[in-house]
């Protein structure tokens, strides 16, 4: 009987490492380098955020503060496990990795502080496959947005590139949400500062209800018109948003 308990158990064994083997085979890794400039102190995340061939959202990103006065080198993110991400440090050279990441179509992207994000959309066609996305925020040229918003009560616009004809770079996958670059609308005007030159959707949004306090504050909206604009090198573009 203990014999057979045992060939039973390796069985099991076996299969799971089959399984697991099968699954790793089927998800792709993303590697690359971020280049940045000098800076006191800012926040640096990597990150990605897709469409499985399955249709689901995938996201992941983790992120630390860079600069002169930080002395972190490495953070890993587990929270979607075994789609693990991690960002290091080392000889002044900042890599990231994304892992076990199942075939779709995913925004990669790099963000230094508030609106400074640069990123590839990509798509992972195969099993086992992996990816090398370098993003360089150091040679980028960037200009400004100003929107206008003839509205009254609370509004805000949140922005996200958009490919070479100013559509949404993965269909199906609403960028603007889950980006969240967001700024509000005061006294009739909002604006994006040091965007890296191209393609963004901006979208109007009505505040329809709003609560919670500082920590933890909670909005409502709706959304009130889509557009689509141009952010020039060394410019400040001016679109109305009505």
């Amino acid at each position: 009987m203990l014999i057979i308990g045992m060939e039973t158990d390796m069985r099991r064994i076996a299969l799971l490492v089959l399984i697991a083997i099968a699954c790793k085979a089927s998800r792709a890794d993303i590697t690359g380098t971020v280049t940045i400039g000098k800076t006191s102190s800012a926040m640096l995340s990597v990150g990605y955020i897709g469409l499985s061939q399955n249709k689901e959202t995938l996201r992941n990103s983790c992120g630390m503060t860079v600069g002169a006065n930080s002395s972190a080198t490495s953070v890993w993110c587990s929270t979607y496990k075994p789609r693990n991400s991690e960002l290091h440090l080392k000889n002044g050279k900042y890599s990231f990795k994304h892992v076990s990441i199942p075939p779709g179509q995913y925004f990669v992207y790099a963000k230094l502080g508030e609106t400074l994000m640069l990123g590839k959309a990509i798509t992972i066609e195969k099993s086992n496959e992996e990816r090398q996305i370098d993003i360089d925020l150091l040679k980028i040229k960037t200009g400004n947005l100003a929107l206008a918003a003839a509205a009254k009560g609370q509004w805000s616009v949140r922005l996200a590139p958009a490919n070479a004809q100013g559509k949404p770079l993965i269909k199906g996958l609403d960028l603007n949400q889950e980006l969240r670059m967001e700024g509000k609308v005061v006294q009739g005007k909002a604006g994006f500062r040091y965007l890296p030159a191209g393609k963004y959707i901006v979208q109007l949004l009505k505040i329809t209800q709003s609560g919670g306090d500082a920590k933890s504050h909670w909005e409502a909206y709706d959304v009130a018109g889509t557009f689509s604009v141009d952010v020039v090198p060394g410019k400040t573009l001016t679109y109305k948003l009505n």
